[in-house]
This record gives structure tokens, sequence and C-alpha cells, in this order.
């Protein structure tokens, strides 16, 4: 088994904006990464408290091109280039998506490469410019952000009146604090990683999961049920199941100002040198602080 390399201290860091889970909780946004055995799992985990108005929860896009002709809405990026464009403390992949072209890497036909135009599956919002007018499978379900900050996560027919940010994932799979997730747990090949949002019953703090995968040495994955598990525990009361796989991502703004890649992204696990590729993605759920004392 190729091990991939991780360096432990830096996957724990935080900076002065993100507090680290020994720490009091006194700042917006913390981080937790769990590391478990039998199986061996890596988890991400990352707390928001909306109730701080500091806090803003913003869907960024990919990337643009003035060629770009229906039905191709936008061009994939990687959540860390997102980041930083977009001054984010943190991130995650957003919605699943389409790709237009392929391009030829080791053999393989691939979609995911940055540049390559793409469409989201799902309402796709950023701050106030619907970006996915006419979505691929609307009817699945979203977390939105409305003009007060308010988040909410269910299934729109048409987005509500005054949405300003929406993402959307493949399944609710906390629905009222009971596990509604699809029903998939088949044997090993069922694990993969995965990128899960929540948000407690009262619409207080946003819960943002990954779990990373593909690896058995250093981290299985989990299946939806599992995933579901696992949010409920953290307290989500609604919660859906965004883009995962190769996309699984989750990336803060370290201590130097740096976008960080905090997980061990599942492309190039089955290279012949094992290789973590971070994926080129539609668009990414992130946060963003707008208080300067608080800045990352």
């Amino acid at each position: 088994m190729k091990r991939p390399w991780i360096c432990i201290g830096l996957i724990i860091a935080a900076s002065a904006a993100i507090a680290r889970a020994d720490e009091p909780a006194t700042q917006p946004i913390s981080y937790r990464h769990e590391v478990r055995t039998d199986p061996p799992m890596q988890l991400h985990i990352v707390t928001v408290d909306l109730t701080n108005p500091a806090v803003h929860v913003k869907v960024s896009h990919g990337g643009t091109d003035p060629r770009l002709s229906d039905p191709w809405e936008t061009t994939l990026m990687t959540v860390s280039d997102m980041v930083q464009r977009d001054g984010l403390a943190v991130a995650v992949n957003g919605n699943y998506f389409a790709a237009k072209d392929t391009r030829s890497l080791m053999g393989r036909q691939v979609f995911y490469y940055a540049g390559n135009w793409a469409r989201a599956l799902g309402w796709a919002m950023s701050d106030g410019a619907l970006y996915s007018p006419r979505p691929m499978d609307w009817n699945r379900p979203a977390l939105i952000v409305d003009t007060n900050g308010k988040l909410s996560i269910g299934s729109f027919v048409k987005l509500p009146q005054g949405t300003r940010q929406a993402v959307a994932g493949l399944a609710q799979i906390v629905t009222a604090g009971r596990n509604t997730s699809p029903d998939d747990p088949g044997p090993p090949p069922a694990l993969a990683p995965h990128t899960a949002a929540g948000i407690d019953k009262d619409a207080r703090t946003l819960f943002l999961l990954v779990v990373d995968g593909r690896r058995p040495e250093f981290s299985a994955g989990m299946n939806s049920p599992q995933v579901t598990d696992e949010m409920i525990r953290l307290g989500a009361w609604n919660a859906i199941m965004l883009d995962g796989g190769g996309s699984s991502t989750m990336v803060l703004r370290n201590a130097a100002g740096k976008p960080q890649l905090m997980n061990f992204p599942s492309d190039g696990h089955d290279l012949p040198v094992d290789f973590s590729i971070e994926r080129p993605v539609a668009d990414a759920l992130g946060i963003a602080i707008d208080n300067p004392a608080t800045r990352p």
C-alpha cells in the first residue's frame, strides 16, 4: 500500500480567526481534525457561529470565460483558488457538476481540469446572482442564505424571494434531526470521501464535514448513512450531502494568510505514484469574515 505523506503539524494549524478545538470557543470559526482507527478514518470538521455579525456564508462560483455559451455557466477552479480570490476564511467544495471537455492524463480521459467549462447540478447562486438559472435536476435539496444572513435547508421548486446564496447537494441526509440518507450501506466499495453541510435547529451554527477516503490504510471513507450519523453527532438538525469523491476538499486560510488544503483529496490515489490532487470544481461553500480584528 502506498501511504500518502501528510504533515499533521500543518493539518492542525489554524489562523487567528479560526480557533483550535482545545481553545475557548471565542472565535467565529473552529476547526477540528479527528483521526480514528479500525477502520482508519480522517475527518475534518468546521463549526461556524452564525450569530457573529462578522460572519458571512458565501457561495463562490468557479472561473469565468467570455466565450461561455449555453448551457455552460462557469469554468472549473480549485477551492484553494476560490478562497484566495474571494478572501474566504474557510471553504469546502459545493455542487455536483457536469463538465464539457476531457483531457488525457496518464492514459486516462479526465474532465476535472482548471478552466474546463461546467454547469452546476441543482440551484447555484452567489451574492444574489443566479448563475444556474436552468439547473440540471432542480429538485436537488439546497442550502440557501437570505438577505438577513439566515440559513435554511430544503427542496425548492423556486428559490424563495430574498435568497442571496444557494448551493445544492445530492440529498437531504438529515431532516428535522432524523437520518434521511439514501440507503447505501453496502460493502466496502460503497465507502468514499464525502462533503456535507448542516445547520442546527435554530440555524445559529453551521457544520462543515469532509471525510477522506479511498486509501484503506490512511482513511477508508464512509457511506452516506455513516456520514449522516456524524452530522447528527455534531448537532445538525438539517443537512445536505454535497459533491464527494475526488471533489471533497476543505481549505482554510492559515496564519500566514494563505489558503491551506486541510484534507487529502482522493484524486490521484490510483495513479502509478500515489498523488493527492486538488480537483477543480464548479463552486464552493465558504465563510467570509469582515471584522478586521478576526480576519485571518
